[in-house]
C-alpha cells in the first residue's frame, strides 16, 4: 500500500506539471508569434513611409524642373515624372503583413494611396504627406477616426479642382 500512497501523488504532481509547462510553452509561444507580427507590421509601415518620401522629393525635384525658366529654349524635360509602383508595391506589402483590425487601415490606405498614385504632379506631394500622417497617426494608436480625417484629406487633396467634394462641419 505505500508504494500506492507514493506513486498516485507523485504521478499527479508530474502530469499536472506537464500539462502547465505544455500550456506555458504553447502561450509564450503565441506572445512570440504576435510579437513578431507586430514587428513585420512596423518594418513594412517603416518601409512604406521612405517610399513615400523618397517619391514626394522625386515629385518635388519634377516640379521644380517643370516651374523652372528654361533660357535655353528647350521644352524637353530632364527627367521624366517619378512612377508610384514603389510606394504601390510598399502598401500592397503592408497590406500583407496586417490582419484583423490593422488590416482595415491598410486597406484604407491602399484606397487612399490608389487616389494619391493618380493625382497631379501639383498636388501629389501634399497628399502623400497627409498620407504619412495618417501612417504615423494608426502607428501612435490615436483614433481610428483621426487617422480615416488624414486619410480623406489625402484624398481630397489628390483630386482634381472641379471634383472636390465639400461637405458642412454642422453633421
Amino acid at each position: 500500500m505505500t508504494f500506492l500512497d507514493d506513486f498516485i501523488p507523485q504521478l499527479l504532481a508530474t502530469l499536472i506539471g506537464g500539462v502547465i509547462g505544455v500550456f506555458g510553452v504553447w502561450w509564450a509561444f503565441r506572445l512570440q508569434r504576435r510579437a513578431a507580427a507586430r514587428d513585420d507590421v512596423d518594418r513594412a509601415v517603416e518601409n512604406l513611409l521612405i517610399r513615400i518620401s523618397d517619391h514626394v522629393e522625386a515629385v518635388e525635384a519634377y516640379n521644380s524642373e517643370f516651374n523652372m525658366m528654361r533660357w535655353d529654349g528647350t521644352d524637353k524635360l530632364g527627367r521624366t515624372f517619378p512612377h508610384a509602383a514603389p510606394v504601390s508595391i510598399a502598401v500592397e506589402l503592408l497590406r500583407i503583413r496586417t490582419s484583423d483590425e490593422d488590416r482595415e487601415i491598410a486597406d484604407l490606405l491602399g484606397a487612399t494611396w490608389s487616389h494619391v498614385a493618380h493625382s497631379t504632379r501639383v498636388n501629389r506631394a501634399s497628399a502623400a504627406g497627409h498620407m504619412a500622417t495618417a501612417i504615423t497617426r494608426w502607428r501612435l494608436g490615436e483614433p481610428r477616426d483621426a487617422v480615416a480625417d488624414s486619410l480623406e484629406t489625402a484624398r481630397q487633396l489628390s483630386l482634381p479642382d472641379d471634383e472636390v467634394e465639400v461637405t458642412s462641419d454642422e453633421d
